[in-house]
């Protein structure tokens, strides 16, 4: 009904919701362990067209940080490599521009593409530095691929004014 009703499928909050003990104030995850995973049996919709909508309240505490959507129908698919299986993350996100890639250590960082979501690439590089500097472009969300050790990473950095 394109949005004119909604479902409640998943509510979680308070100290439930929470993967660190510290709030307030302008605090990001530093470590994979302060993410948490949930899975949402939405099964009750298979074969229909559905909106997913994700509403959050907050009341002084910290920032809600959602990342690595995965919908799909059946088994969770197997094979998939995300960058914190691999132990590769990138921080802080969001944030104004500059970006870090941490989580290993080695004399070369690896090639990266940044796209824009359109799919147009606006980075294609080899890292000589954990970092990436996207402060000279708009707003937005950007897709990147980063491949090292024969392995390939993909993130979504989101770049805000002001943080």
């Amino acid at each position: 009904d394109c949005g004119a009703s909604w479902a409640t499928v998943f509510n979680k909050g308070g100290a439930t919701l929470a993967s660190h003990s510290t709030s307030g104030g302008n605090r990001w995850p530093q470590s994979l362990d302060e993410w948490v995973t949930e899975h949402v049996d939405l099964s009750s919709y298979a074969g229909q067209q559905i909106l997913l909508r994700f509403e959050t309240t907050n009341r002084k505490g910290n920032h809600f940080l959602l990342d690595n959507i995965w919908v799909y129908s059946g088994a969770e698919p197997s094979g998939v490599t995300t960058a914190d299986q691999e132990m590769v993350f990138l921080y802080p996100n969001p944030s104004n521009g500059l970006f870090h890639f941490s989580g290993w250590n080695a004399p070369t960082m690896g090639s990266v593409i940044v796209t824009d979501v359109q799919g147009r690439t606006v980075i294609q590089t080899n890292l000589s530095s954990p970092y990436l500097d996207l402060s000279a472009f708009p707003d937005g969300i950007y897709p990147i691929r980063l491949q090292h050790d024969g392995a390939e990473h993909v993130f979504r950095a989101v770049k805000v004014a002001g943080n």
